[in-house]
């Protein structure tokens, strides 16, 4: 029995209803337990400014604003951040979930999107999550917490993706580990969305505007644990172990001439010219050119070794007896409840926005949905292409506004001058050149 038109468009409907029901029941299950998008007038007041590097002068100042590229629009209609404002600074400021989470049996999920409006050359741009105990009046660089994730650029050198887990022992000692992998950061003018999922069997990805950039386990790619495997320490290399790949060739013998090839050699392409005259001219010496066929010094040449065991010697791998399985996953945290940024930037002017952290991959993507997307990508850059040319047409339209003004004052020899830089001592006003200017 053949399928007709309607059966098959009632089929279809069905499964899509199916999949948006699951999609839905998926999302009604998912837990925020933080969020923040700086577009009400209560953003300022939910962060709090730390006391550390206050006493030295040192500490940076954060302000929720729009967006440099969204120009003056007006406060309802723009979409507003948390930026850094201060260059060469300490930036310490956090806020607080309305209560204690942990991601015992579930996944976790940090997300937020940063946007280098100074084009960055050497900073932070990375949260913080920390524990319920953690005293956040001073909250800095020894504040105790359990994740950091995020991008940090400095020079050509320094351009990661970070996260590291911070264990705690039963006396409060904390023991940082970071992640082996480098994942590169994005270092551009353009917003950026960085995502970290972490699943209850330890394994954890690394998303940068929906793009999956590093999967794997925590077990693996964190020196948190004992390595299973260690060298056999009681294993002595074999007296007759030779790793040398190639040897000399000691019955090779010097060819016969071979020390009487010159190095150098008379240019035939230049000979001695048909009107040199010698009692005249003096005695030819033709112009000198490397000798194709000289070598260099002899030496014995190199041969395959025929006892090469293999390359350098390894001690065979045993199990190691100080290994100790993991009792509970190594990234379970229990009682969290603050988020920070604890940054230090030369140049500021980072834009941070759209911070959720959740238990659920589908509700984050959901959250910046707006961000993800080709559309606003391309609008923002659209945006941000027209803010550069407005500001360069602004930057030009002032210099030829100086211009003119230097013109109508050339009598004034300090006009034709930038502040601070006096005329030269040979400079005449009244000389008929400067009316090109």
């Amino acid at each position: 029995m053949t399928m007709t038109h309607r059966t098959r468009t009632t089929t279809t409907t069905c499964l899509l209803l199916l999949l948006f029901l699951l999609l839905f029941a998926l999302l009604s299950d998912a837990k925020i337990h933080f969020s923040e998008t700086f577009d009400d007038e209560d953003a300022s007041s939910r962060w709090h400014k730390s006391t550390f590097k206050e006493d030295e002068n040192m500490a940076g100042e954060f302000v929720v604003t729009t967006a440099i590229h969204e120009g003056k629009k007006t406060d309802s209609k723009a979409n507003k951040g948390f930026k850094t404002q201060t260059n060469g600074r300490f930036f310490a400021y956090y806020s607080s979930a309305d209560e204690v989470f942990d991601n015992d049996g579930k996944d976790l999920v940090v997300q937020y999107s940063v946007k280098h409006e100074q084009n960055i050359d050497c900073g932070g741009a990375y949260v913080k999550i920390l524990p319920e105990s953690s005293e956040m009046e001073n909250f800095g660089g020894s504040t105790p917490y359990n994740i950091m994730f995020g991008p940090d650029i400095c020079g050509k050198g320094i351009k990661k993706v970070h996260f590291i887990l911070a264990k705690h022992d039963e006396h409060g000692n904390e023991k940082q580990y970071q992640m082996k992998t480098t994942v590169k950061a994005k270092t551009d003018e353009l917003t950026h969305v960085y995502t970290l999922v972490i699943h209850p069997n330890d394994d954890f990805e690394i998303l940068i505007d929906g793009k999956s950039e590093i999967k794997k386990n925590i077990e693996d790619e964190f020196d948190i644990l004992e390595p299973k495997e260690i060298p056999d320490p009681s294993a002595t290399k074999p007296d007759d172990w030779d790793d040398r790949r190639m040897i000399v060739d000691e019955d090779a013998e010097k060819p016969e001439g071979y020390d009487d090839i010159p190095e150098n050699i008379a240019d035939p392409e230049h000979p001695k010219p048909d009107d040199w005259d010698d009692d005249i001219d003096g005695d030819w010496e033709p112009p000198m050119v490397p000798n194709p066929e000289y070598k260099g010094p002899w030496t014995q040449p190199m041969i395959e070794n025929p006892k090469y065991s293999g390359g350098p010697w390894e001690a065979p791998m045993i199990k190691n007896p100080n290994y100790v399985p993991k009792s509970e996953p190594l990234a379970l945290m229990r009682n969290l409840k603050h988020v920070g940024f604890d940054l230090w930037q030369v140049k500021a002017g980072s834009f941070f926005d759209n911070i959720v952290i959740t238990d659920s991959l589908e509700e984050a993507k959901s959250f910046g949905k707006k961000l993800f997307g080709k559309k606003s990508r391309k609008k923002e850059k659209r945006m941000q292409e027209d803010f550069e040319e407005a500001d360069r047409k602004k930057k030009d339209d002032e210099a030829d506004e100086w211009a003119r003004e230097t013109r109508k004052n050339v009598e004034d020899p300090d006009a034709l001058f930038p502040p601070g830089m006096e005329p030269p001592e040979d400079y005449d006003p009244d000389d008929p050149a400067h009316d090109e200017l």
